[in-house]
């Protein structure tokens, strides 16, 4: 699951970026697992609605186009659907190039490890928040932020993790290896100070949705602070909207477990309503996710100093395997993954998450054009060309889009 950097000369990426000017906006290439999900999202509201009355389910397998056939897919496939090439973990001895990691990854949609540049100011600034024994030192993180400051807390002793909202100093207060608090999404810029300067790490910069906070748009601040001490996890879950993220462990080991897109409904249960919090738990029921543990799964550690890359649509989960643990994360989105965030409004039922990406897709128009950015004349033109295509995308109809 490791591979060696192979470094992209910069003539090759302007090349890749002129490929990707003349190609049209990108489909998402997971139809036939969405389609076993609405399957089965059926099933189960036909056999909850109407009791065991299997005749119930004749009208809407029979009358509609290709739903027959869908059905037969939801019942007969076993295994994952079927790989152009097995997805890998790309492991970088040193931290790549931006051209390295926008090709190799951003574009290939692949996941990697690789370390951080803690140099960069961001993470400079933020290692005032480890001791010298390399743990997280919680009172001068709570001190860095306004006395008021409320945060989302996981308390993880409990199965379901139940969240509770409490003040910043109060969980600095209350942190220990024994209670297994887990400080989950504190908004590192929107919480900040007004004198706090947040400085995007250089590999994570094309990052549209800071873009468009920062600028004043109605848009949610996804720059994150994760601090826990040792059991802490997050169970299974895939990014909002699907967005990339990134996580650098400023102190503390993570475990990772990953899906690639194409078997997430594999780690749905019978109905395709629940997710397997842990797939590869041996204690995952196999008649509720008979499939869960038949998905592929990619397995690492993070050590301290280390970013991980997330895709997009790609599951997974992080238990905390060290004394404490302390990241910073972000969600991010831009021209290389955007389809995927189309994908993911189209099929909203809600049209506010559409009007919400048109409006972020214009402000990005608005700021290349204006230069803000200075990003060059070809990445510009790409920027420019991705958010048309999906502003084109997002006014058509949303069972037509991406299908």
């Amino acid at each position: 699951m490791q591979c060696d950097e192979i470094h992209v000369e910069e003539p090759a990426f302007d090349a890749l970026l002129r490929t990707l000017l003349e190609d049209g906006f990108p489909a998402v290439t997971t139809e036939d697992a969405r389609r076993r999900g609405s399957v089965a999202t059926h099933v189960f509201a036909v056999l909850t609605r109407d009791g065991t009355d299997e005749g119930a389910l004749a009208p809407f397998f029979l009358l509609q186009d290709g739903a027959y056939e869908a059905l037969v897919s939801y019942v007969y496939v076993e295994d994952c659907i079927p790989y152009a090439s097995e997805p890998r973990l790309l492991r970088f001895a040193a931290t790549p190039s931006l051209e390295t990691f926008v090709s190799r990854c951003m574009v290939a949609n692949a996941p990697a490890v690789f370390p951080a540049d803690l140099s960069e100011p961001l993470f400079a600034a933020a290692s005032c928040w480890v001791t010298a024994d390399g743990l997280p030192d919680v009172d001068k993180l709570a001190a860095f932020f306004p006395d008021n400051t409320r945060v989302t807390v996981a308390d993880c002793s409990e199965p379901d993790q139940p969240r509770r909202s409490m003040c910043l100093r109060t969980f600095a207060a209350n942190y220990s290896q024994e209670s297994l608090l887990y400080l989950r999404d504190l908004h590192l810029v929107a919480a900040s100070r007004s004198d706090f300067t947040y400085v995007a790490p250089k590999l994570f910069a094309m990052d549209w949705q800071s873009w468009c906070y920062d600028y004043g748009l109605d848009a949610s601040d996804l720059r994150f602070i994760y601090c826990g001490p040792g059991g802490t996890r997050t169970p299974t879950h895939c990014d909002v909207n699907n967005t990339y993220s990134w996580s650098v462990s400023l102190c503390g080991v993570k475990q990772w477990q990953m899906w690639p897109p194409q078997d997430t409904h594999m780690l749905y249960d019978i109905f395709g309503r629940k997710l397997a919090p842990w797939p590869r738990d041996p204690n995952t029921a196999p008649l509720m996710w008979p499939l869960a543990c038949k998905a592929v799964c990619i397995e690492f550690m993070q050590q301290p100093g280390e970013a991980v890359f997330v895709p997009s649509g790609w599951h997974h989960n992080v238990v905390n395997a060290s004394k404490g643990v302390l990241s910073l994360n972000a969600n991010w989105f831009n021209a290389f993954n955007l389809h995927w965030v189309c994908h993911h409004v189209m099929l909203d039922e809600c049209s506010e998450a559409r009007n919400h990406l048109v409006s972020m897709l214009h402000c990005v128009i608005e700021q290349t054009r204006a230069g803000i950015r200075n990003d060059g004349a070809l990445l510009e033109a790409f920027t420019i060309a991705r958010c048309k295509q999906a502003l084109a995308l997002l006014q058509t109809n949303r069972h037509d889009a991406m299908c």
